[in-house]
């Protein structure tokens, strides 16, 4: 055997050795073999930091949007590990919920969770919203990402819905769980989730190269300038005077939203999980004649089934063209806070009403 073919032995069985070790750690320290066995669905769903730098009304921002180790929009570093058994209380919903475009403590949940603590008490909401997200999404979040926690076991379920529930076919899948996507994808996404050296570059990337988004808000202060313009009110009892039956396109989306409530009574029944319903609004309060149906709807749901349910189409009463809003739909700091405010008195008595609230 020469020199250089010697060399090259020595040089394969170095490589098949480190391999094989490299396999060894990839297999036991990831994800592969574990309870948490995230699946390709929460790809860009988990794990995520971007950075907001901007200016709005002349005072500089600076904060970070994270979402957790396991896939919550939460306060604290991206990958933090907690007890999830601890974890009682889920809100779900669209945009409207995650409010991405906000630091965690202006956003609703942010404030409810500040209410509470303000009060000596110990309950704690996670925020699972998605932007895209509708009703169908917040439902099939048990199958794809919920049951996949170890030691999860909510207890409550409130969901923020109607507003991406207008659609008969969601405009953003991703966020609701579509199962189109290519082999080739859904094969990333699972080394994604699963690799303990994807997870490595991901901390570094996290920690070292964090996402920043400084046009977001250029872009919502320009639209919602345009939207106040023409902004009027509509309150509720004017618009069920407005309102007549629903057009035939309206009846199509109100039968998909009935499916999508039935799937949800067989799953709270299932997890004896106690849902909680809040109905929405945009800027105009009760403009959007689509949305007062489904929000009728899903009082009617609620009724039905004797499931708690916070009217926030009801309770708003007054003109909201404060600059409460960012666009037709999200709030701004201002409008998140206001919006909290109507729901934590209600939210809060019906936690003490099924026994939630310490």
């Amino acid at each position: 055997m020469n020199k250089k073919t010697s060399y090259l032995k020595i040089f394969f069985i170095n490589i098949s050795i480190l391999s094989v070790l490299v396999l060894l750690v990839e297999v036991f320290a990831g994800l592969w073999l574990v309870n948490d066995n995230f699946s390709h669905h929460m790809r860009g769903k988990r794990l995520q930091k971007t950075n907001f730098n901007v200016e709005i009304n002349g005072e500089y921002k600076n904060w970070d949007y994270r979402r957790d180790y396991y896939g919550f929009r939460e306060e604290f570093e991206h990958d933090n590990i907690y007890d999830l058994s601890k974890v009682k209380i889920i809100f779900s919903g669209g945009s409207t919920g995650d409010e991405n475009l906000l630091p965690y403590n202006e956003t609703i949940v942010g404030n409810l969770n500040s209410f509470f603590k303000k009060n000596d008490s110990d309950i704690k909401i996670f925020n699972a919203s998605l932007s895209g997200k509708s009703l169908k999404g917040s439902i099939r979040d048990f199958d794809v990402w919920f049951n996949k926690l170890k030691n999860f076991d909510p207890k409550v379920l409130i969901l923020y819905v109607g507003l991406n529930d207008k659609f008969k076919i969601s405009q953003q899948p991703w966020s609701d769980y579509d199962e189109k996507q290519s082999f080739l994808l859904k094969i990333y996404g699972e080394i994604n989730q699963k690799s303990y050296f994807f997870d490595i570059l991901r901390k570094f990337k996290n920690t070292y190269f964090v996402n920043k988004d400084t046009w977001s808000f250029r872009f919502y202060e320009k639209n919602v300038k345009k939207q106040l313009l023409k902004a009027s009110f509509l309150s509720y009892e004017d618009a069920k005077k407005t309102y007549g039956t629903p057009s035939k396109e309206d009846q199509e989306i109100i039968e998909i939203f009935r499916e999508k409530l039935i799937l949800l009574d067989s799953l709270v029944k299932k997890k004896n999980i106690v849902p909680i319903l809040i109905t929405q609004i945009n800027f105009e309060g009760n403009s959007d004649k689509t949305l007062f149906f489904l929000n009728q709807e899903t009082k009617k749901f609620s009724n039905k089934n004797n499931y708690p349910i916070i009217k926030l189409d009801e309770l708003v009463d007054e003109n909201l063209n404060k600059g409460f809003f960012t666009d037709t739909v999200h709030t701004n700091k201002e409008g998140s806070n206001y919006i909290a405010n109507l729901i934590y008195p209600e939210l809060k008595n019906i936690l003490i009403k099924y026994n939630f609230y310490n």
